[in-house]
């Protein structure tokens, strides 16, 4: 026990001072020497390594760049095209002309901050990831926020609303959810899916009223959109009216192009994104390119996409290294078998529940949740009765609650691209995530207990 509380001293610190203001790079990089002094961990073998072998944390760093980078930069590049072609103004235009209507005032604010979600949850429920969905939508939202003046520091917590409930939802087939937990327990990507369409109700419900009160509450305050500070990819100039856009067709395209070859066609993300980002240059043209120059726009706008994403890839390649040193410390191979005497000692889904939660949060990623808690329950499962169906569904909220901690990769990247401190846009992404996932879990193990012929 004095290992696990030892465990959750670095983690702690690193919570703390990035909430504070700490740059999340530095503090996750102390956090990890934490983790090797309070663990009695070789700090040469841990963190540093030798010019011939890499050391724990960098082989996680190395695995992140591996897996993510070149998404990153596409991502990048593509949501570049869609500022700089005006094609973000030009969706957002087209879908508050179809919702929002002549709605004025408070209406129409609740009407375009709705319609921002629930493109989030359908592009979460079509496959794209949270990273890819920062990059792509939140271009996107910073012209339907600003043009209808709701405060900026909502629209993270609007974005990540949709996309968590995605995570949640039946069906989806995203990775970090119902594709994860269907290739550790052998289960379908519809498990149990009365119960998980109760959760995503209670979600939804929880969602709406608080953003719903957060509008009012800033209207009563005078408070509105506030321009992106000038240190962040800054959205000046997105809602220009005297600037030509594209057309609605042009502007969507390249966003089917990418639905179709990732959430149907199953084609690599990056491949996706790239095939994309051609065919937004083509179709978007004639708003990149000037009589005088035709090559510069398109080499200016690879710039920007490339810095930007080393920008947002370093802090996210630090917190999987710092979730490497952690996975193997003593204390998280103490937590495993204490999560193995809890599944026999316990009610077997609220037991899964808190295993595939903590140890996704411990380890600082969701993967781990469920890819460790599986090892655990999968083998004793039929001894202890537990349903894996019940148990894969309740995993994709469990997986979701404490994953999106301040020092979350997708986190650091959506309020760095919106220009928020973690003081300022955290809040509210901790209401829309952590704390109504909390509520929609405890619906659908309530759901599993009272009907388990719904399982």
């Amino acid at each position: 026990m004095i290992q696990l509380i030892l465990l959750g001293i670095p983690l702690a610190f690193v919570i703390y001072t990035v909430y504070k203001g700490l740059n999340a790079s530095i503090a996750m990089l102390i956090g990890a020497l934490i983790v090797c002094l309070v663990e009695r961990m070789d700090i040469m073998t841990t963190i540093l390594g030798s010019p011939f072998k890499a050391s724990v944390m960098i082989g996680g760093m190395q695995m992140s760049l591996q897996l993510f980078f070149l998404t990153f930069i596409m991502a990048n590049i593509f949501a570049q095209i869609y500022l700089a072609t005006g094609g973000a103004r030009s969706i957002a235009n087209t879908l508050t002309k179809l919702v929002v209507k002549d709605a004025t005032g408070y209406k129409a604010k609740m009407r375009a901050l709705y319609t921002f979600m629930v493109i989030a949850i359908i592009f979460g429920f079509g496959g794209l990831d949270a990273f890819v969905c920062v990059f792509t939508l939140l271009p996107i939202g910073m012209v339907m926020f600003e043009k209808y003046n709701i405060p900026r520091r909502l629209l993270p917590a609007t974005l990540f609303a949709g996309v968590t409930t995605a995570v949640c939802c039946p069906g989806t087939p995203l990775t970090n959810g119902n594709i994860l937990a269907a290739g550790f327990l052998g289960t379908q990507t519809t498990a149990a899916a009365v119960p998980g369409l109760v959760g995503v109700a209670v979600i939804l419900l929880c969602d709406v009223l608080y953003l719903r009160s957060a509008v009012k509450k800033a209207e009563a305050k005078g408070e509105g959109w506030t321009p992106v500070p000038n240190q962040a990819p800054s959205a000046a100039g997105i809602n220009d009216d005297t600037k030509p856009v594209p057309k609605a067709w042009q502007s969507f395209i390249p966003i089917i192009v990418v639905a179709i070859m990732n959430m149907i066609l199953h084609i690599n993300i990056v491949i996706s994104l790239l095939t994309a980002a051609l065919v937004a240059c083509a179709t978007m043209c004639n708003y990149i390119v000037t009589p005088q120059s035709k090559l510069k726009p398109y080499m200016a706008l690879g710039e920007k996409g490339v810095v930007a994403a080393g920008m947002t890839f370093v802090p996210m390649a630090i917190q999987m290294g710092l979730a490497t040193v952690i996975q193997n410390s003593g204390g998280f191979e103490f937590l495993s078998g204490l999560f193995t005497q809890m599944a026999y000692h316990t009610n077997p889904l609220i037991a899964w529940a808190t295993s595939a939660s903590l140890t996704g949060f411990l380890a600082g990623n969701s993967t781990a949740g469920i890819q460790l808690s599986a090892s655990i329950f999968q083998p004793i499962a039929s001894e202890i009765g537990l349903s894996l169906s019940a148990a894969h569904r309740i995993g994709c909220f469990a997986i979701s609650i404490l994953d999106t901690i301040p020092i979350n990769a997708a986190i650091i990247s959506a309020l760095f691209t919106t220009g928020l401190t973690q003081k300022e846009g955290y809040p509210p992404i901790f209401r829309t995530t952590v704390l109504y996932i909390f509520f929609g879990m405890i619906a659908v193990i309530l759901m599993c207990m009272l009907f388990p012929g719904l399982q």
